[in-house]
């Protein structure tokens, strides 16, 4: 470490190399590099890992996290500390009036509101979505009701205007205690999102601390309930497959905005050939009023229940017959897949995926399966074993989210991956952040040099 003048540190690289004369080592060559730049890349890359980019709050893997390490202090240790699961009400309605900028700022607002009330040790998170946590260390029992009235509270005083009009914000609470005997984080979270159902069923706007003895039967109803109706979706085909056109850099830039009502895509469609097509196969749920359910409301339950396989395999299925019919009617396109990391060790996907592109008379190298980098580290064996089964068959796989993990490029190397999607904050912060632009130059160098793209 040097320091400059100003009395700023500044980190540095050291290499020594002999100095040899007539044989004989008479010294050595030392030289100094300055690596800041490499040590803020290396410390954005971490916040990104931990982060929400919307709130610049901790996301739901650094609470796990955080949870994990405070059950295990609990266990040491007498005292008793707190989950606290919030879900705003009636977010989709301002989601869907006022539009997703009004959307995000009221996020942004709400998570500035529960900021303030927290203690030094409190630790707040966005979960996704509308939903936050805090986690309350070493609290009192008979303090518990209150620290949650006051998050219930930030919620009321918030007062959100958008374009000119005034929102009223409630919030459903529900909160879990934690104590040596409380079992895992995923058993935290489960319980603290089942108290906040019960806030939202007896009223919204309200409190309920989770009991077991009391709660039981309504965990085991909502759980039962969620499981009933994937399980229908599946038999009865209420899942719907979205297909978001993916369009190069360069197309973008040739186009401009249609001023006779067509959207973007039917511009850049009106100008494409039919086998220069691609596209990202999405999954959503229809609801009992043929209401769009977007998927982060059902896969984490999905992925509780071990229903993500039977999902998954749904969409394969599903998706392949659409390309089929695609082929047949007009031309060559490439769907993009994305996976569960649950399916990663279901044996059966590849054999699958096998099967049906022979079936169907697929080309294979029109789809391409995707998984989160998160996920493909986290089952990396299998990651590796699944990439290998489809790259035999003759399909692609990409690597999304890449950089949200701190390892990323160490894991790249490793992994047979053709394309490699960024981590959307580092793309979305680039034009105005150097620091994110110069991560992306990086990470795209880096992919080339693998033979990604």
């Amino acid at each position: 470490m040097f320091w400059h003048r100003s009395g700023q540190p500044i980190p540095v690289e050291c290499t020594v190399h002999p100095l040899r004369i007539g044989g004989r080592q008479e010294g050595s060559v030392v030289a100094f590099r300055d690596i800041s730049r490499r040590k803020d890349i290396e410390e954005r890359l971490r916040w990104q890992a931990t982060h929400d980019p919307l709130t610049e709050l901790c996301n739901r893997r650094h609470l796990e996290e955080a949870i994990e390490r405070e059950l295990s202090r609990l266990r040491r240790s007498r005292e008793r500390s707190a989950l606290v699961y919030i879900d705003l009400d009636r977010f989709k309605h301002i989601n869907d009036t006022a539009g997703h900028a009004a959307g995000d700022e009221l996020l942004i607002a709400v998570s500035r509101e529960l900021r303030a009330r927290l203690r030094s040790s409190d630790l707040l998170a966005r979960l996704g979505g509308d939903e936050f946590a805090v986690l309350l260390r070493n609290v009192a029992e008979d303090d518990i009701e209150a620290a949650a009235e006051r998050f219930r509270g930030a919620l009321a005083d918030c007062a959100f205007s958008f374009d000119g009009r005034r929102y009223e914000i409630s919030g459903s609470v529900g909160v879990t205690l934690l104590d040596g005997r409380s079992g895992s984080p995923g058993d935290a979270l489960a319980n603290g999102d089942i108290a906040c159902h019960i806030a939202k069923r007896e009223g919204r706007n309200r409190i309920h601390i989770y009991a077991a003895d009391r709660d039981e039967r309504v965990a085991m109803d909502y759980e039962l309930g969620w499981s009933s109706r994937l399980r229908q979706a599946l038999e009865h085909d209420r899942f719907v497959l979205h297909f978001q056109p993916i369009v190069s850099v360069d197309a973008l830039a040739g186009v401009e905005a249609p001023r006779d009502g067509r959207t973007l895509w039917e511009a850049l469609d009106a100008g494409r050939r039919a086998e220069d097509e691609r596209y990202e196969v999405l999954v959503r749920l229809a609801g009992a009023r043929n209401e769009v359910i977007r998927p982060d409301a059902f896969i984490p339950t999905a992925e509780r229940l071990d229903l993500m396989p039977d999902i998954d395999a749904w969409v394969v299925r599903r998706a392949m017959e659409r390309l089929a019919a695609v082929e047949r009617e007009s031309g060559r396109c490439t769907f993009t897949i994305n996976l569960s990391g649950h399916s990663l060790c279901s044996p059966g996907l590849a054999v699958q995926v096998a099967e049906t592109v022979e079936a169907l008379g697929i080309d294979p190298r029109r789809i391409v399966f995707e998984i989160a980098e998160t996920a493909a580290i986290a089952n990396l064996d299998a990651a590796s074993r699944f990439i290998e089964d489809i790259r035999a068959v003759g399909c692609g796989f990409a690597l999304d989210d890449f950089g949200s993990g701190f390892s990323s490029f160490a894991h790249l190397k490793h992994l047979p991956v053709e394309y490699v999607k960024i981590e959307g904050a580092f793309v979305q912060g680039m034009a105005r952040d150097p620091v994110d632009r110069a991560m992306v130059a990086s990470m795209n160098d880096i992919a080339h040099a693998l033979g990604c793209r």
